[in-house]
């Protein structure tokens, strides 16, 4: 609910003028400190920041499909009930009662992730389908795709447990960057499935492209900052590798 109280404080000014008129009238203003009131002009620029700061609030939760008109309506009718906040009735005087905005919200999200995984996963595998076909995208069982550029030397990941050194960016298959370090550690174990196969296939101070598919990565679920069902691109080079067993490091020289 505080996201809703936030969304209700920010939109007051923009129900101002969606409703035609200020949210208090100005004519209950003492007349004899009219002078000492903010201007029209200061009134004006805080209006367009509070709905500039709506905008932002509405686009950062997921809500930029919303119907601007059935918005401006539920703001107006809470700024203009003559009920105060803190009446028992004043829930019971708008056309929808805010007690069910969870069980909504709910279902609003629930159907729009569903939607999302549905155009990300036909989206991500149309992309990875035409990669595969390029003459130098090599495909490993798993159905990771990858270029090695430089396959470095003989010292390579012999357990998930290694320490590892890399530089890295990640992103989409939409080239949309959400990710990038340097001199980065990882223990393999603890990345995605994608990048901890990959990271076998060159040798320290290698390089490779890896294309990794939403199974390999983060899913159906997704992260706060990667859409579910999406198919990712990693650019690494792998620096330095620490092994947690020396014995099992031989193995792989």
């Amino acid at each position: 609910m505080k996201l809703f109280r936030n969304i209700l404080f920010t939109g007051l000014a923009l129900a101002s003028v969606a409703c035609r008129g200020p949210v208090q009238d100005n004519n209950n203003i003492d007349p004899r400190f009219r002078d000492d009131f903010p201007s029209r002009a200061l009134i004006d620029s805080v209006s367009y920041l509070l709905g500039a700061n709506l905008g932002a609030t509405v686009r950062q939760n997921g809500f930029e499909h919303l119907d601007l008109d059935r918005l401006i309506d539920g703001l107006c009718d809470v700024i203009r009930s003559p009920k105060e906040l803190s009446d028992p009735g004043f829930n019971a005087s708008l056309a929808m009662n805010p007690e069910s905005t969870m069980r909504v919200l709910e279902d609003y999200y629930e159907q729009l992730g569903a939607y999302t995984a549905a155009v990300n996963g036909a989206n991500s595998e149309a992309f990875l389908a035409g990669n595969a076909a390029k003459p130098d995208i090599q495909t490993s069982p798993s159905g990771l795709q990858y270029i090695i550029y430089d396959a470095g030397n003989g010292r390579r990941v012999a357990s998930d447990k290694d320490v590892i050194v890399v530089n890295y960016k990640g992103s989409t298959f939409e080239g949309k960057t959400f990710d990038e370090g340097e001199r980065a550690e990882f223990i393999p174990e603890k990345l995605i499935a994608g990048m901890a196969e990959g990271l076998r296939l060159v040798g320290e101070g290698g390089r490779m492209r890896l294309f990794i598919p939403a199974a390999l990565a983060y899913g159906e679920k997704g992260t706060r900052l990667i859409e579910p069902n999406m198919a990712l691109i990693y650019d690494v080079e792998l620096l330095e590798i620490h092994y947690a067993d020396k014995e099992a490091a031989n193995e792989v020289w």
